[in-house]
């Protein structure tokens, strides 16, 4: 598991900077994704020795759900904007709904692992 964690991380880090590339780099807060994602990398890394296999699964869960819940709001705003509706900051919108996807199925294969 700690490859997949690892693997989810260096994702998150492309997203944050393809977000802040996008946003012609004027916010540090389109980076969000790769904190998250350094984060990850950091957890996987501490994974892959066997004495914190287990307590870095249920880290990266923790980690997973609170990125989960901060980044939901993206998803109905990207339905907005497929619809041609506007909303504030759409490559904020489009980042925080690709970082909750990655999350979602980040924390739905974590699960999988701890109920081994």
């Amino acid at each position: 598991m700690a490859k997949s964690t690892t693997g989810y991380g260096v994702l998150l880090i492309v997203v944050g900077v393809v977000a802040y590339v996008a946003t012609s780099m004027a916010s540090v807060t389109a980076l969000i994704p790769s904190f998250f994602g350094i984060v990850f990398v950091a957890i996987g890394a501490l994974g892959r020795n066997e004495r914190f296999a287990k307590p870095s699964l249920y880290a990266a869960l923790v980690l997973a759900v609170l990125g989960l819940f901060g980044s939901l709001s993206g998803i109905p705003q990207v339905f907005t904007l497929l619809t041609g509706g506007d909303v504030a900051r759409p490559a904020a919108s489009i980042a925080r709904a690709i970082m909750a996807v990655v999350l979602l199925a980040m924390v739905a294969s974590l699960i999988r692992a701890l109920r081994r």
